[in-house]
């Protein structure tokens, strides 16, 4: 019973730190001083130089899933008799979801890789708090 009380309360720390940091980043993109053109410049050179590197990565990447897509959806379209809805459904597949998507994917892990690393090297650096 120990056991369970403290993995849930373990569970439920670990969701409202989640909670806790969303509540940060959502009051500091709301206030006003977070839009001042200093801070505009160095999140345009965070996003930069986060993303910058994973572009060929990603183009490459984003262009093999598309064909695949592309072609999935053309010979499926072609056996069901369906060949005037293909072009709609590649459009809807592809430019609404896969590829922003996609995109957003790579700069989400291109950006918390770096940062998870040295979350990780500052809590090693922590003493042990002892557990209750």
């Amino acid at each position: 019973m120990t056991r369970l009380v403290r993995a849930t309360r373990s569970r439920l720390r670990g969701w409202w730190r989640i909670v806790h940091l969303g509540a940060l980043l959502l009051a500091l993109a709301l206030s006003p001083s977070s839009h001042a053109p200093e801070q505009r410049r160095a999140l345009a050179r965070h996003v930069v130089l986060g993303t910058a590197p994973s572009l060929p990565w990603f183009t490459v990447l984003s262009a093999l899933i598309s064909l695949l897509v592309i072609r999935i959806v053309l010979v499926t379209a072609l056996s069901y008799g369906l060949t005037q809805y293909a072009l709609e459904m590649l459009v809807r597949v592809l430019v609404l979801e896969l590829i922003p998507l996609t995109a957003a994917l790579f700069a989400a892990l291109r950006c918390t890789f770096p940062l998870a690393a040295e979350l990780a090297a500052l809590r090693a650096q922590q003493p042990a708090r002892p557990r209750s």
